[in-house]
């Protein structure tokens, strides 16, 4: 099936999720199937968050991978919680990726592995970070608001490093996002 794949990505508690949800039920409303992947850190058996590792990060992306290619058969719109890149930016913000051999075989297949497929999302988001929204207490999250800023950081680096084209999602201009985004589908279901 042909579908149109959107991956929201950044830090926890940015309004990704609720964004998708929003975007999820427009698509619905307007008779157009469509399949969330929700983030998949909190299902990793391995160490994640504050001591994510190579391993971890590959267990994401390929689950991720999978679970896109799952979801653009499945629907229309694929709609996904956290693009692969995200899980490299956690990587780096845990523990600053300082313990890390980057250039193992495992660091040298995740990077290339999310380099190949930033290409197959059609529009990615990054969700900014906004200090005065709370950290949500729920899905096994690190209520450390230092900790959230630095994922942040690491997004922005991380999205610099894999030169992904993604758009700026804020609480100011959700509704602007979404219209976006739904246009986009337009454009893509009517070609």
């Amino acid at each position: 099936m042909s579908s149109i794949k959107i991956a929201v990505g950044g830090a926890h508690s940015t309004g990704k999720s609720t964004f998708l949800k929003r975007l999820a039920a427009s698509l619905r409303d307007r008779g157009v199937s469509c399949e969330v992947v929700s983030d998949l850190a909190s299902k990793c058996p391995l160490p994640i968050l504050k001591n994510h590792t190579i391993e971890s990060s590959l267990w994401i992306v390929a689950s991720g991978v999978a679970a896109e290619i799952k979801a653009t058969y499945a629907a229309k719109v694929a709609l996904v919680d956290r693009p692969v890149v995200d899980a490299w930016a956690y990587l780096m913000a845990g523990k600053n990726g300082t313990t890390q051999n980057f250039d193992s075989p495992g660091a040298i297949t995740l990077q290339n592995t999310i380099r190949d497929w930033l290409p197959t999302y059609d529009l990615v988001y990054k969700s900014c970070l906004d200090e005065s929204i709370p950290i949500e207490n729920a899905k096994g999250r690190v209520l450390d608001a230092s900790y959230r800023t630095e994922v942040a950081r690491q997004m922005e680096r991380s999205y610099d490093h894999f030169d992904v084209p993604s758009r700026d999602l804020a609480v100011a201009n959700a509704d602007a996002a979404l219209n976006f985004a739904l246009q986009r589908v337009d454009q893509a279901l009517c070609t």
